[in-house]
Parts: structure tokens; C-alpha cells; sequence
């Protein structure tokens, strides 16, 4: 396996096939990514940028806003389908079942737990 020692902005440092000197080779600008030679085949040299960004790791930036766009599409999928009507007759259990994930959802972000759809509501 190779190991490739990239900077922040995806620029390959230096490569290795030995974990540990790879990780005696991070800092706080840089990472590691392990990936197969094939895949990388033409990107080996240092000094090389990484075209695929999807490599990279996320941001914390990112992340959050991944998060909030998955949580989005959930409650498209399910609170922003739900009528008054409905949600009277759930019972004061699956109501309070239904607020608990909502609420989970909303922590969701920063927490990163992806909370389990309450059974039998939707």
C-alpha cells in the first residue's frame, strides 16, 4: 500500500509504503491518504495535485453542511409531508417519539448522530 503525505490544499508532499515514517511526517497542515497505486498511478510524484477533490477529507465546514443538507432532505421526506390532522391522531407516545427525533435531527450537525426514524409514524 502506498501511504501519500498531502497538504491542505491537496498537494502531494511525499509518498511512502512505511505507515509509521508516514505518520512521523504529519503535521498540522498536512494528512494522510491511503490509496491503491493503481488509482493514483499518474499523481506518484511529489508536487502533483490532486485533480479528485473527493479524496480530500471534509472540512469541519463541509461537514456541518452536509449534515444540514441531509437533514433537510429527511424532513422533506417526512415532517414537511405530515397534515395537522395526522399528527392529532398520533398518541401523546408517538408525539412525544416524533419531537425527540426531531430534535435529534436538529443537534444532528454538530452531534454527527443520524437519528432512527420513530416506527410506525411515517
Amino acid at each position: 500500500m502506498t501511504y501519500y503525505i498531502i497538504n491542505s490544499e491537496g498537494v502531494i508532499q511525499r509518498t511512502t509504503n512505511n505507515l509509521e515514517f508516514a505518520e512521523q511526517s504529519l503535521s498540522s497542515d498536512n494528512y494522510i491518504v491511503e490509496l491503491d497505486y493503481e488509482f493514483l498511478e499518474s499523481l506518484h510524484h511529489i508536487g502533483r495535485t490532486i485533480v479528485d477533490n473527493s479524496l480530500l477529507p471534509l472540512t469541519n465546514e463541509e461537514t456541518l453542511l452536509k449534515r444540514r443538507e441531509e437533514r433537510t432532505i429527511e424532513f422533506s421526506n417526512t415532517l414537511d409531508l405530515m397534515q395537522p390532522l395526522w399528527f392529532s391522531d398520533l398518541t401523546l407516545e408517538q408525539q412525544e417519539g416524533l419531537a425527540a427525533w426531531r430534535q435529534a435531527w436538529l443537534e444532528y450537525p454538530s452531534t454527527g448522530i443520524k437519528p432512527e426514524r420513530p416506527e410506525g409514524i411515517f
